[in-house]
């Protein structure tokens, strides 16, 4: 066991960003106890987060018995005096120090990977720090990674809604009789009084808003904190359209859960912006004097900001008539509202023989897709260039060398979301628009379809098919959807965001892979069971033992050689546990009876060979 400790007190939005940290510490240290020190103003931005073991809040007492434990590694990402004395203290007691901390000679400094961070923090010799602040290219989740000397995966910060935050935003919901298929923009353009430049004058924020109503016919909501009272009061009475104020009075609690129902957020660089990003909000924010390349946005929105050399000064006013917040305008955020609404997609359809692919291909052009597409064929086969001479807004691929043919799709596809299926698979007319449909939720990270046997049933293989694919992967992706767990998807019909998949291991499940990754960064996984797609299965039984054998062995390696252990589905044991009843209950006749025992059998003759061989 790793013991870690984690010290972070503010600001609260700094905190919240901050906790992108603790995937990569569970990627490296995966058997580890993390214990957060932070102070009592932020505990409702960590005190769900799945990841920490332990609190510790800010006072003379709980310092005094954090200083009894011992922690192997030391990770302290505040540059104030009293932290890092902290620090310097279990530097003394031979743990591994990351940060900044306090040395001999009373001074703060940091350690050796912190050194770049350092050299442009508020601390940091003056007036280099101003010059490499500006000059900096890096994200604030990639430099404390690198201080922390973790691997960057583009990870988001975690923030978990309680029981009572979701029926809190469930109420708002109904009181103001917002439906599913509204469009709701949350504005939160005020930033309170320390940063004056961060905030959207008001008579920019009215004509957004009126914008908002008029060309997108959005519902807006209000948001603010006490600071904007007064702001607020005055849009109130001068935007001329409808609006719904959120109050002035939102904790943490209550914005959070107000931020979750809304499809787009508007925002400075506040914590608005941090929570929204968090619970995987389409989000835009604007900036004035803060650094706007140090915010990362996950492919979840867009950012404004005036082009003038001196962004990222942090200054509280320059003096300057006008002032860098002036440089945000109000078409530009217009038009990243528009942009973050629009969806495209990008097609993958994995080819082995042309003829099946061409029947795959025809059913997918003959659906009405409501959004800019692009379709890549993926393929072994050099004789499907030829498809081009019929469909000449194709793009094909031969899979390279070293490769496989999902790899070869994701080099090319440029768009939102990444449809994948295969030549094996024929979509029903619909099942395109309830893949997209499913993703107007912003927090849907990746997506599954229902397969169907096209096989007849009136045989031993092709019973067999239906039984796997009825009353298991449907009935449990079903099931594990609605209470959202995890739950591998199908590589027949599977859609995720892209941004987020570079590519896959050799020899690796996919569609186990992909939902997991999304999972892990706490996205939602969603079922669409009327999101049909019509499968061409094995027909002897030397083949379905090839297929389902090649299946459970690229399941084994995600479990054993990538040592994801916390979301295996496929396996041995959880046929026996979860499977064994539904298939039981599933023939309607003796013969059909006789052949679901037969299936057992094949199955545990499967796993067996599977597990001697690995």
């Amino acid at each position: 066991m790793t013991n870690i400790l984690i010290i972070k007190q503010g600001a609260l939005g700094d905190v919240l960003r901050s906790t992108c940290i603790l995937t990569g510490i569970k990627r490296k240290y995966p058997n580890s106890k993390i214990t957060w020190f932070t102070k009592l103003e932020a505990l409702d931005l960590v005190k769900t987060n799945p990841y920490i073991n332990k609190i510790v809040l800010y006072g003379k007492e709980n310092i005094l018995n954090l200083k009894q434990e011992t922690f192997d590694i030391v990770i302290n990402l505040d540059e104030d005096y009293e932290a890092c004395s902290l620090t310097s203290h279990f530097l003394n007691k031979k743990a591994k120090i990351y940060g900044y901390y306090v040395n001999n000679e009373n001074k703060i400094v940091p350690t050796k990977s912190a050194e770049y961070y350092f050299k442009m923090s508020l601390i940091g010799p003056k007036p280099m720090n101003d010059v490499l602040k500006k000059k900096n290219k890096k994200t604030y989740p990639e430099l404390i990674y690198d201080l922390s000397e973790l691997t960057y995966k583009k990870d988001p910060p975690i923030l978990i809604l309680t029981k009572k935050q979701k029926e809190f935003a469930k109420d708002f919901l109904r009181r103001y009789n917002l439906k599913k298929d509204d469009f709701i923009v949350g504005i939160n353009t005020g930033a309170g009084v320390r940063w004056p430049l961060k905030s959207l004058p008001i008579d920019k924020t009215i004509e957004l808003i009126q914008k908002l109503y008029k060309e997108l016919n959005a519902k807006i909501i209000l948001l603010g904190g006490p600071d904007q009272i007064e702001r607020n009061n005055k849009i109130l009475t001068e935007a001329r359209v409808p609006l719904i104020n959120a109050g002035c009075g939102n904790y943490i609690f209550e914005l959070a859960s107000l931020i979750s129902i809304c499809d787009t957020v508007v925002t400075s660089d506040s914590l608005g912006l941090h929570i929204s990003l968090a619970l995987k909000r389409n989000t835009i924010t604007f900036f004035g004097q803060t650094a706007p390349q140090e915010i990362e946005m996950y492919t979840q929105g867009l950012k404004i900001f005036t082009p003038s050399d001196c962004v990222g000064c942090y200054s509280s006013y320059d003096g300057r008539i006008p002032s860098c917040i002036d440089g945000v305008y109000v078409k530009d955020l217009l038009n990243a509202a528009i942009e973050v609404k629009k969806q495209s997609l990008s097609i993958i359809l994995m080819s082995n023989k042309l003829e099946d692919t061409e029947k795959s291909l025809r059913a997918i052009v003959d659906q009405k897709i409501p959004v800019q597409y692009e379709i890549i064929i993926s393929s072994k086969d050099k004789n499907t260039k030829d498809l081009a001479k019929k469909y000449p807004n194709l793009k094909i691929v031969l899979q390279k060398e070293n490769s496989n043919l999902i790899n070869s799709g994701l080099e090319l596809a440029k768009n939102k979301i990444i449809l994948v299926t295969n030549d094996l698979a024929i979509l029903s007319n619909s099942s395109i628009n309830e893949v997209l449909n499913s993703f107007k939720d912003p927090s849907v990270g990746c997506v599954t379809g229902r397969p169907i046997s096209l096989n007849p049933k009136n045989n031993l293989v092709g019973y067999w098919s239906h039984l796997l694919l009825d009353a298991g992967a449907h009935k449990i992706r079903k099931e594990l959807s609605q209470q959202e767990k995890f739950f591998e998807g199908t590589n027949y019909l599977f859609a995720f965001k892209n941004g987020f998949v570079k590519e896959i291991p050799l020899g690796v499940a996919e569609d186990h892979l992909i939902p997991y990754i999304f999972w892990r960064n706490f996205y939602k996984l969603k079922y669409i069971e009327n999101a049909k797609v019509l499968v061409k299965n094995p027909v002897t039984l030397n083949e379905w033992f090839e297929q389902k054998s090649l299946h459970a062995k690229k399941h084994e390696v995600i479990q054993n050689k990538l040592k994801i252990k916390e979301a295996k589905v496929k396996s041995l044991k959880n046929e026996i546990l979860k499977g064994t009843i539904s298939a039981l209950t599933y023939p309607r006749t003796i013969k059909e009876f006789y052949w679901t025992i037969l299936l057992f059998f094949a199955r545990l003759s499967m796993w067996l060979n599977v597990i001697i061989k690995k």
